[in-house]
């Protein structure tokens, strides 16, 4: 009986956070659990603005600045259309960007790409996403 009753005890202290063979248990309260999940998707939908350091000028490109109001109306976004190389061909390439970066990404040589793909015949439309490069709100696209 003796051996069972310090089983129990040390089972209970062991819950309350008290070592036992070496063994340390932790409880995080429910509150601690939504202010990380808080802290962490702020962190994951803001958003460091990185503008264009180019444009398709750069690279012997003729283009228009546009920006329009996102579906949901609580941004506006900005790109440019590179017209086509030939009136004949109705082909439109659209060209979106990925993370922390914007439409004239120097690592991935967007603008490059841009001018083979209108050398080929295409008419190219290129956007910054929310909060990137010259489009407005810091919430990325969802």
């Amino acid at each position: 009986r003796h051996k069972a009753d310090t089983r129990t005890r040390s089972a209970i202290t062991c819950r309350r956070g008290i070592h036992q063979n070496n063994i340390r248990t932790h409880r995080t309260p429910a509150a601690g659990y939504a202010g990380a999940s808080s802290a962490m998707a702020a962190s994951l939908t803001k958003t460091a603005r990185v503008r264009p350091e180019d444009t398709p000028k750069s690279v012997g490109l003729d283009f228009q600045d546009v920006s329009f109001k996102s579906r949901r109306g609580d941004a506006r976004l900005s790109g440019w259309i590179i017209p086509m190389h030939s009136p004949s061909n109705q082909s439109w390439v659209f060209m979106i960007h990925g993370d922390a970066t914007n439409r004239s990404d120097a690592k991935t040589k967007t603008l490059g790409l841009a001018r083979a793909l209108r050398e080929r015949g295409f008419g190219i439309f290129m956007l910054d996403m929310r909060g990137r490069g010259n489009s407005h709100v810091m919430m990325l696209s969802s």
